[in-house]
C-alpha cells in the first residue's frame, strides 16, 4: 500500500517560481476575510481596510508557494490554503545522488527511503538532504510476480524491482565470491535468497525466495528435489512405469536386506549406513510393458524376495477357467471367477481373489474352425474343450428339460448347438456345431428329422418303392398339418416352425411301400401314406378258367382212355373169333 509523507515548509515569499502555490488569500481586516486565490497565476494583496484582493499577475510564479525537495511529489494545501509538497512513497528507493552540470557523473551514496537528493549551489556537487523520502519505483504484485525485492544499479543507484521466479526445486546453500568463494552457509532458498556483500561475503536474507531450477511435471510424482552435498538444486526425474517395484534394498553390507516399499508412490533411498529407506518423495523404479498384437494385455508381478517388477503377458486361450481356488489354508475355498476377463490371485493369507485387470488361466483346443468346439466344465470344475466334429446331417430343433421338456426352439445344428436355461427352457447357442449323424456319403442320401423323435437327425437313403407317399406331415404343434408332395420325385422335410415342406430336386425320392403280386397304388386320404391294393376279381376269373380247363383235360383223358380200352376188347374178341 502506497503511503505519503507530508512536509509543510513555511517560507518567506519567493519571487522565484515555486513548485506548489497557496490557494487562498487572507485579509487583515477584523473579522478576517478569506477568499480563493490560485497564487500560481494571481497575487494576494490587501486594501487599506485590510480586505483581501486576488489580482492577476503579469508574471506567473510571483504568488506565495513552496519549493519541493524531491521530484516525487504532488501539490496539496492546508485548511488555511498554505501550499504543501506531498511526497509519494515507493516500493524501492534509489541509493545514490548525482551531481549537477559538470558534476552530473559524480555520485554520492544516499538512501532515498529517508533522504532526498540536492545540490550545493556553489559547486553543483550532490548533497543528501535528510527528512523526506526521495525517488524510487513502485513494484506491482500479481499472481505471477507474487514476490519482489529491491536492487540498485551499482553506479547510478537507480532502484529496480526484481521479481524472483518460482522454481520447482531450490538451492539450500549460499556461497560467497572472490575472497569468500570457499565460504558456504546454509540458506533454504525456498523462502530466502542469497545476498553477497560488496566484498563477496554470503548472507541469507529472508525477504523473498531465491535461486533454484525448474523441473517438468508434478513434484512427488514426476520428480523430486535433491541438493546433494553442494546444496545446488537438482531435479531427479521419476518417469511413469507400468509396473513398480514393491521392495527397497540396501547397499554395501545392507545389500541383502529388503523392506516393503510400494514404489508407485515412494522412492527407494539408503541412509549413511546403506540401510534402505522408503521415502514418499516421489514414485520410484519400475518397468514398462509393451503392448503388441500378440501381447495385448499384461499385469504386474513382483519377485517375492527383492520386489523387482516384471510384466506378465497372459496368453490368449480358447476356453477359460470359471473359478478360482485358494492356496495353503484356503486350498478348499473356491470362488466364481470368469477368467476370460479376470484372473485368479491370492491375498497374503492365500485366500482367492478375482482380479479384473486381465484374462487368466485356460486351455487351448485343437481346431481348424470356431465351429469345431465349445467350452464346457469338467467334473472338477476346470475348463474343458467339448468338440463338435462336422456331421453329414444335423438336428434342427432343441428340446427343453424338466417342466419345460415339451418346449422346443428351432436350431440349425450346422452352426449352432442346443443348451437349456436355468428354468429348463431350450436355448439355441451360437459358436459351435450341434448334434448330428454321420451318413455313408458314398451313397445318395438326404437329411430328415427322425420319425418319432424330431429332435434328432437321420440319414435317409432313398429306396425304389412300388408306391410312394403323397403328402408330408409337420411336427410338434404342426403335426396335424399335411402338404401334398409326390414322393416319387421329391421327399419331405420340415421348416423352422415345424411345418411340412416338399423338397424336389429330381434325384431324391421319399417314403413309400413295396407291393407283391398284382396291385394298384393307393394313398390314405388324410395322411397321404401309400398302400398296395391287390385286384381280387380278375384272380377269381382265372381260377374258374383254370378249373374249367382242368376238367376238360380230365374228360379228354378219360375219353381217350376208355376208347383205347374198348379198342383193346374189340381186338381180343376178333382174335378169339378167328381162332
Amino acid at each position: 500500500m502506497m503511503s505519503t509523507t507530508i512536509l509543510l515548509l513555511t517560507l518567506l515569499p519567493l519571487y522565484n517560481a515555486a513548485d506548489c502555490y497557496d490557494t487562498l488569500c487572507h485579509g487583515t481586516d477584523d473579522p478576517q476575510t478569506i477568499i480563493p486565490c490560485d497564487q500560481s497565476a494571481y497575487n494576494c494583496t490587501q486594501l487599506e481596510d485590510g480586505t483581501p484582493i486576488c489580482n492577476p499577475t503579469p508574471t506567473p510564479g510571483e504568488g506565495e508557494g513552496v519549493t519541493c525537495l524531491s521530484d516525487n511529489f504532488y501539490c496539496s494545501a492546508t485548511e488555511t490554503g498554505a501550499a504543501l509538497c506531498v511526497y509519494a512513497t515507493s516500493s524501492c528507493y534509489n541509493n545514490r545522488c548525482p551531481g549537477r552540470g559538470a558534476q552530473s557523473t559524480n555520485y554520492i551514496d544516499c538512501d532515498e527511503s529517508a533522504n532526498t537528493c540536492g545540490f550545493d549551489d556553489d559547486s553543483d556537487v550532490a548533497i543528501c538532504i535528510p527528512g523526506n523520502p526521495g525517488l524510487g519505483v513502485n513494484c506491482t504484485v500479481s499472481d505471477v510476480n507474487d514476490q519482489f525485492y529491491c536492487q540498485n544499479d551499482l553506479i547510478t543507484g537507480v532502484a529496480e524491482c526484481v521479481y524472483p521466479p518460482q522454481h520447482s526445486c531450490y538451492d539450500t546453500t549460499c556461497t560467497g565470491i572472490e575472497a569468500f568463494n570457499e565460504t558456504t552457509i546454509d540458506c533454504d532458498q525456498k523462502d530466502h535468497r542469497c545476498v553477497l556483500s560488496t566484498e563477496g561475503e554470503p548472507s541469507c536474507v529472508n525477504t523473498t525466495r531465491g535461486a533454484g531450477v525448474d523441473c517438468s511435471g508434478t513434484e512427488h510424482e514426476d520428480f523430486y528435489c535433491n541438493n546433494g552435498d553442494s546444496g545446488a538444486a537438482v531435479c531427479v526425474v521419476t518417469p511413469l512405469s507400468n509396473c513398480y517395484n514393491t521392495k527397497c534394498g540396501g547397499t554395501g553390507d545392507q545389500s541383502e536386506f529388503f523392506i516393503d516399499c510400494d514404489q508407485s508412490a515412494n522412492v527407494c533411498q539408503v541412509d549413511e549406513t546403506g540401510a534402505p529407506i522408503c521415502s514418499p518423495m516421489s514414485r520410484g523404479a519400475g518397468v514398462n510393458c509393451t503392448i503388441t498384437e500378440e501381447n495385448d494385455e499384461f499385469y504386474c508381478q513382483n519377485d517375492l524376495t527383492n520386489g523387482l517388477a516384471e510384466c506378465v503377458y497372459p496368453p490368449v486361450h480358447d476356453c477359460y477357467e470359471t473359478t478360482c481356488t485358494g492356496i495353503d489354508a484356503f486350498n478348499t475355498t473356491v470362488i466364481d471367477c470368469d477368467q476370460s476377463s479376470n484372473r485368479c490371485g491370492f491375498n497374503a493369507t492365500g485366500a482367492p481373489v478375482c482380479i479384473d485387470t486381465t484374462r487368466g488361466a485356460g486351455i487351448d483346443c485343437a481346431h481348424t474352425s470356431d465351429l469345431d468346439f465349445y467350452c464346457g466344465t469338467s467334473e472338477v470344475g476346470g475348463a474343458q474343450c467339448v468338440f463338435t466334429p462336422p456331421q453329414s446331417c444335423y438336428s434342427q430343433f432343441c428340446q427343453g428339460t424338466g417342466l419345460n421338456n415339451a418346449s422346443w426352439v428351432s436350431c440349425d445344428g450346422a452352426e449352432h448347438r442346443c443348451s437349456v436355461a436355468d428354468d429348463g427352457s431350450p436355448l439355441c447357442v451360437n459358436g459351435s456345431r450341434g448334434s448330428g449323424v454321420q451318413c455313408n456319403e458314398t451313397l445318395s442320401f438326404h437329411c430328415s428329422p427322425t420319425e418319432g423323435n424330431p429332435f434328432t437327425a437321420s440319414c435317409v437313403y432313398p429306396k425304389p418303392y412300388d408306391c410312394y407317399n403323397s403328402k408330408c406331415q409337420g411336427v410338434f404343434n404342426n403335426s396335424d398339418s399335411f402338404l401334398d408332395c409326390s414322393q416319387d420325385t421329391g421327399y419331405c422335410s420340415v421348416d423352422a416352425s415345424g411345418l411340412p415342406s416338399c423338397i424336389s430336386n429330381g434325384n431324391q425320392t421319399g417314403a413309400g411301400v413295396l407291393c407283391s403280386g398284382k396291385f394298384s397304388c393307393m394313398a390314405d386320404q388324410d395322411t397321404g401314406a401309400a398302400f398296395c391294393r391287390t385286384d381280387k376279381g380278375l384272380a377269381n376269373l382265372w381260377i374258374i378258367i383254370g378249373v374249367a380247363a382242368a376238367v376238360v383235360v380230365v374228360v379228354i383223358i378219360i375219353w381217350v382212355a376208355r376208347r383205347k380200352w374198348r379198342n383193346s376188347e374189340d381186338h381180343q374178341y376178333l382174335l378169339a373169333s378167328s381162332s
